[in-house]
């Protein structure tokens, strides 16, 4: 299993960015997390670093898996994601996936 960082150190990792470098070592910590299935780790990371790339392919991802909760974060780097093609496909998949919960909170998703 890989060295992933401890909660304190995620924390300080975020909360103390500065420079480039420290974005190519949040992104090298993100993709660590994402490797593993712990993409919502994964996405703090990105969009820390404001890895569009990054995001974007978890927000693929969600679709894909009908996350919910995955979707919902990922929206917010970039709310003209949220269309209603995109909800119904995730919704669908949400349904597909055995995941009723994810479904039913599709289903009542609106956008602000």
């Amino acid at each position: 299993m890989t060295n992933l960082p401890t909660w304190k150190d995620k924390q300080n990792d975020l909360d103390h960015r500065k420079k480039r470098q420290v974005d190519e070592r949040l992104v090298s910590i993100g993709q660590q997390f994402e490797k593993v299935g712990r993409d919502q780790d994964a996405l703090d990371y990105y969009q820390k670093a404001k890895n569009y790339e990054a995001i974007h392919r978890l927000f693929e991802k969600s679709i894909q898996e009908g996350d919910f909760f995955l979707f919902k974060q990922t929206v917010v780097f970039d709310s003209s994601w949220a269309t209603q093609e995109n909800i119904s496909l995730a919704l669908s998949n949400a349904k597909k996936n055995g995941k009723d919960i994810f479904a039913t909170k599709f289903e009542s998703y609106k956008h602000d």
